[in-house]
């Protein structure tokens, strides 16, 4: 079966951290490393790639301009990154340098100097090579002890041919979009496809049941989904993820869910309990107060193999 669209058309905007294996695994992994002067992890180093503005936190023992830490991302294997951005979270640091390799940790190559940061960004900068093993070396804290990395991204080359199921977020202008059917919301919920941490989408308080349905271009096989959520928020009572694979949408049409969590929602990883035919997706929140700031919701699909997976109907 052939599709008009089997790669994203732009990939040049594809996060390429934000990736799962076939079963919505999450396969990207961090770590802090080469802390001083007391440092210690206050948020994990995953928050600083969950799609949210859910920063990852350093607290020293005091400010410094002589305080270190190493932020280290190791990718399911090696891709082609273009450009990377980061931002930092109201306590940033003074000077950062970006070095990658093919290889692991102990074979890294300066690919960004040693750069002075002035606000919270972003910080833009080429990458241009191949990288699976992404070091982000920080010096210095300002204006206190603490070292916020709110979010790191990291793109494609604008000619890059990348499967749309190759396990990065499905969401793009292309594929996903845009949201016209919602209720209850205090934003518009095209802010949480818009592949921007710094947008958000919010119910509004007037009910407990707020939804809205995300078309896709065609019919994807979905494995599973993603929420990334602004600093400290979350939706209290949980997530319903429904999907159809009808062709239109009326009173007729069948829902199935395909994710559901009753507790509270945070930035997370949202595996679906099998492999769904899907052409519309509807997310339902139940907060009954105005709160909870999703930023981002992604999607993944995975390739169509006949006789080889079993898909719930």
């Amino acid at each position: 079966m052939a599709f008009s669209q089997d790669y994203y058309s732009a990939p040049q905007s594809l996060n390429v951290l934000r990736r799962v294996d076939s079963r919505a695994q999450f396969q990207t992994q961090t770590a802090w490393v080469n802390l001083n002067n007391g440092g210690g992890v206050q948020y994990a180093a995953s928050y600083g790639i969950d799609s949210g503005a859910w920063g990852t936190q350093i607290n020293y023992s005091s400010q410094s301009d002589a305080n270190t830490a190493s932020y280290r991302i190791t990718l399911m294997d090696p891709v082609f990154i273009q450009t990377m951005k980061h931002w930092y979270g109201g306590h940033r640091a003074m000077q950062f340098r970006v070095s990658v390799s093919t290889n692991g940790f102990s074979d890294l190559t300066e690919i960004v100097a040693w750069t002075n940061t002035t606000g919270d960004g972003p910080f833009e900068y080429t990458i241009a090579t191949n990288a699976m093993y992404i070091q982000m070396d920080f010096l210095g804290t300002t204006p206190a002890q603490y070292l916020i990395l709110q979010e790191v991204r990291a793109f494609a080359g604008a000619g890059a041919q990348i499967p749309l199921t190759a396990g990065y977020n499905l969401v793009e202008p292309a594929t996903a979009g845009p949201i016209s059917q919602y209720t209850g919301w205090a934003d518009n919920p095209n802010q949480v496809i818009d592949r921007l941490h710094t947008t958000c989408l919010r119910p509004d308080g007037t009910t407990n049941a707020h939804w809205f349905i995300l078309p896709l271009s065609r019919r994807f096989f979905l494995r599973g989904a993603a929420s990334g959520f602004y600093h400290g928020q979350q939706w209290n009572n949980g997530i319903r993820i429904e999907v159809t694979d009808s062709a239109s949408l009326g009173g007729g049409t069948v829902w199935q869910t395909a994710y559901y969590q009753s507790g509270a929602l945070s930035s997370a990883m949202l595996p679906f309990d099998a492999i769904y035919a899907v052409r519309y997706v509807r997310v339902w929140c139940y907060e009954t107060a105005w709160s909870g700031a999703l930023c981002e919701l992604e999607l993944y699909a995975v390739p169509y193999h006949p006789g080889t997976v079993v898909f719930l109907k």
